[in-house]
Protein backbone atom coordinates (compact mmCIF):
# COMPACT_ATOMS: atom_id res chain seq x y z
CA UNK A 1 0.00 0.00 0.00
CA UNK A 2 2.50 2.94 0.96
CA UNK A 3 5.81 0.92 -1.06
CA UNK A 4 6.04 -2.13 -3.06
CA UNK A 5 8.73 -4.02 -1.69
CA UNK A 6 11.78 -4.27 -4.12
CA UNK A 7 14.99 -5.89 -3.78
CA UNK A 8 16.50 -8.82 -1.63
CA UNK A 9 15.24 -10.28 1.25
CA UNK A 10 11.44 -10.97 -0.02
CA UNK A 11 9.96 -14.38 1.15
CA UNK A 12 10.37 -17.37 -0.86
CA UNK A 13 7.72 -17.82 -2.80
CA UNK A 14 6.42 -21.30 -2.56
CA UNK A 15 3.69 -22.37 -4.54
CA UNK A 16 2.01 -25.57 -7.27
CA UNK A 17 1.66 -25.78 -10.25
CA UNK A 18 -1.78 -24.54 -10.71
CA UNK A 19 -0.75 -21.55 -8.72
CA UNK A 20 -2.14 -22.37 -5.59
CA UNK A 21 -0.28 -22.17 -2.29
CA UNK A 22 1.84 -25.58 -1.00
CA UNK A 23 -0.33 -27.15 1.80
CA UNK A 24 2.50 -28.26 3.21
CA UNK A 25 3.61 -24.56 4.01
CA UNK A 26 2.97 -23.45 7.53
CA UNK A 27 1.59 -20.48 8.36
CA UNK A 28 4.03 -18.17 10.27
CA UNK A 29 1.92 -17.26 13.51
CA UNK A 30 2.65 -13.49 13.24
CA UNK A 31 2.10 -12.90 9.67
CA UNK A 32 -0.90 -15.71 9.84
CA UNK A 33 -2.83 -13.04 12.06
CA UNK A 34 -2.02 -10.24 10.48
CA UNK A 35 -3.16 -11.78 6.91
CA UNK A 36 -6.30 -12.30 8.89
CA UNK A 37 -6.82 -8.45 9.01
CA UNK A 38 -6.71 -8.34 5.32
CA UNK A 39 -8.89 -10.97 4.60
CA UNK A 40 -11.26 -9.61 6.63
CA UNK A 41 -11.08 -6.38 5.21
CA UNK A 42 -11.58 -7.43 1.71
CA UNK A 43 -14.52 -9.69 3.24
CA UNK A 44 -12.60 -12.97 1.77
CA UNK A 45 -12.51 -16.36 3.69
CA UNK A 46 -10.08 -16.23 6.69
CA UNK A 47 -9.81 -20.23 6.91
CA UNK A 48 -6.29 -21.90 6.90
CA UNK A 49 -6.08 -22.62 3.64
CA UNK A 50 -6.64 -18.64 2.41
CA UNK A 51 -4.23 -17.45 5.28
CA UNK A 52 -2.14 -20.08 3.21
CA UNK A 53 -2.53 -18.94 -0.06
CA UNK A 54 -1.65 -15.31 0.92
CA UNK A 55 0.86 -16.12 2.91
CA UNK A 56 2.76 -17.86 0.02
CA UNK A 57 1.63 -15.75 -3.02
CA UNK A 58 0.60 -12.07 -1.97
CA UNK A 59 2.56 -10.87 1.18
CA UNK A 60 4.92 -8.41 0.92
CA UNK A 61 4.81 -9.73 -2.68
CA UNK A 62 7.39 -7.43 -5.40
CA UNK A 63 4.07 -6.17 -7.40
CA UNK A 64 1.17 -6.36 -4.31
CA UNK A 65 -0.55 -3.63 -2.73
CA UNK A 66 0.44 -4.45 0.67
CA UNK A 67 3.45 -2.94 2.77
CA UNK A 68 5.19 -4.18 5.75
CA UNK A 69 7.44 -1.47 8.00
CA UNK A 70 8.86 -1.95 11.30
CA UNK A 71 9.16 1.37 13.56
CA UNK A 72 12.14 0.23 14.93
CA UNK A 73 14.34 -1.75 12.72
CA UNK A 74 16.65 -4.16 15.08
CA UNK A 75 14.70 -7.13 16.22
CA UNK A 76 14.76 -8.07 19.76
CA UNK A 77 13.23 -11.08 21.59
CA UNK A 78 11.23 -8.60 23.50
CA UNK A 79 11.51 -5.32 24.75
CA UNK A 80 13.45 -5.81 28.25
CA UNK A 81 16.32 -7.85 26.56
CA UNK A 82 19.16 -6.08 24.45
CA UNK A 83 21.59 -7.56 22.71
CA UNK A 84 23.58 -5.16 20.39
CA UNK A 85 25.39 -3.18 23.17
CA UNK A 86 27.72 -6.60 23.39
CA UNK A 87 28.10 -6.71 19.81
CA UNK A 88 28.40 -2.95 18.50
CA UNK A 89 30.72 0.57 19.44
CA UNK A 90 27.94 2.56 18.00
CA UNK A 91 26.95 4.62 20.96
CA UNK A 92 22.98 4.48 19.50
CA UNK A 93 23.44 0.71 19.95
CA UNK A 94 24.85 0.80 23.69
CA UNK A 95 21.65 -0.21 24.91
CA UNK A 96 17.82 0.48 24.36
CA UNK A 97 16.99 4.01 25.36
CA UNK A 98 20.06 5.25 23.69
CA UNK A 99 18.36 3.13 20.49
CA UNK A 100 15.06 4.56 21.03
CA UNK A 101 16.04 8.59 21.75
CA UNK A 102 18.15 8.59 18.24
CA UNK A 103 16.01 6.31 16.09
CA UNK A 104 12.10 6.89 16.90
CA UNK A 105 11.89 10.57 16.19
CA UNK A 106 13.02 9.64 11.76
CA UNK A 107 11.14 6.74 12.49
CA UNK A 108 7.98 8.40 12.92
CA UNK A 109 8.75 11.51 10.82
CA UNK A 110 9.16 8.57 7.62
CA UNK A 111 6.26 6.80 8.50
CA UNK A 112 4.22 9.50 9.05
CA UNK A 113 5.34 11.09 5.50
CA UNK A 114 4.64 7.41 3.79
CA UNK A 115 1.30 7.62 5.11
CA UNK A 116 0.26 10.84 3.59
CA UNK A 117 2.06 10.75 0.70
CA UNK A 118 0.46 7.45 -0.63
CA UNK A 119 -2.96 7.89 1.82
CA UNK A 120 -3.00 3.79 1.63
CA UNK A 121 -7.03 2.85 2.61
CA UNK A 122 -5.78 1.43 6.36
CA UNK A 123 -2.48 1.06 8.55
CA UNK A 124 -2.77 -1.20 11.33
CA UNK A 125 -0.36 -0.45 13.62
CA UNK A 126 1.05 -3.96 16.06
CA UNK A 127 1.44 -3.55 19.45
CA UNK A 128 -0.19 -1.74 22.61
CA UNK A 129 3.38 -1.28 24.18
CA UNK A 130 3.98 1.67 21.39
CA UNK A 131 0.68 3.41 21.64
CA UNK A 132 2.18 6.69 21.84
CA UNK A 133 4.20 6.26 18.97
CA UNK A 134 1.76 5.27 17.00
CA UNK A 135 -0.35 8.27 17.90
CA UNK A 136 2.53 10.48 17.08
CA UNK A 137 2.58 8.87 13.44
CA UNK A 138 -0.90 9.24 13.35
CA UNK A 139 -1.31 12.56 14.34
CA UNK A 140 -3.77 11.60 16.56
CA UNK A 141 -4.92 9.66 19.47
CA UNK A 142 -5.67 6.11 18.07
CA UNK A 143 -8.36 3.68 19.64
CA UNK A 144 -6.82 0.37 21.43
CA UNK A 145 -10.37 -1.49 20.89
CA UNK A 146 -10.47 -2.91 17.00
CA UNK A 147 -13.78 -2.60 16.54
CA UNK A 148 -13.47 1.70 16.53
CA UNK A 149 -10.69 2.58 13.95
CA UNK A 150 -10.40 5.83 13.23
CA UNK A 151 -10.45 8.20 10.01
CA UNK A 152 -7.79 10.67 10.25
CA UNK A 153 -8.37 14.40 9.84
CA UNK A 154 -7.31 15.14 6.06
CA UNK A 155 -6.61 11.76 4.97
CA UNK A 156 -8.67 8.47 3.78
CA UNK A 157 -6.68 6.22 5.84
CA UNK A 158 -8.20 4.54 8.52
CA UNK A 159 -6.29 3.36 11.46
CA UNK A 160 -6.16 1.18 14.53
CA UNK A 161 -3.46 -0.04 17.22
CA UNK A 162 -3.69 -3.50 17.58
CA UNK A 163 -2.54 -6.17 20.29
CA UNK A 164 0.58 -7.85 19.17
CA UNK A 165 -0.11 -11.03 17.35
CA UNK A 166 1.89 -13.43 20.01
CA UNK A 167 0.32 -11.73 22.69
CA UNK A 168 -1.75 -14.01 25.75
CA UNK A 169 -4.89 -14.63 24.72
CA UNK A 170 -5.32 -13.32 21.16
CA UNK A 171 -7.36 -14.80 18.51
CA UNK A 172 -7.57 -14.90 15.05
CA UNK A 173 -11.35 -13.65 15.69
CA UNK A 174 -9.53 -11.01 17.37
CA UNK A 175 -7.62 -9.48 13.72
CA UNK A 176 -10.86 -10.83 12.10
CA UNK A 177 -12.78 -8.22 13.65
CA UNK A 178 -10.08 -5.95 12.94
CA UNK A 179 -10.30 -5.71 9.56
CA UNK A 180 -14.15 -5.84 9.23
CA UNK A 181 -14.28 -2.98 11.15
CA UNK A 182 -11.52 -1.02 8.92
CA UNK A 183 -13.82 -1.38 6.15
CA UNK A 184 -16.90 -0.84 7.54
CA UNK A 185 -18.33 3.08 6.96
CA UNK A 186 -20.04 3.40 10.01
CA UNK A 187 -17.56 4.18 12.83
Amino acid sequence: MLHRWRGSGHHRRRSTPTGGSDRTQRIQPYWGKIIRVRLAAEGRKCDRDSVRDYQVNQLAAPHGDTCLLELLPLPSPSTKDWIYGRHSSLSLLKNRPAYLAELVPRRVHALRSLISEHRPPYVIFVGLSYAKLWNSVAGTDLPTRPERPVTCPGSPTRMVISRHPSSRGVTNEYFEQIGRALTNNAV
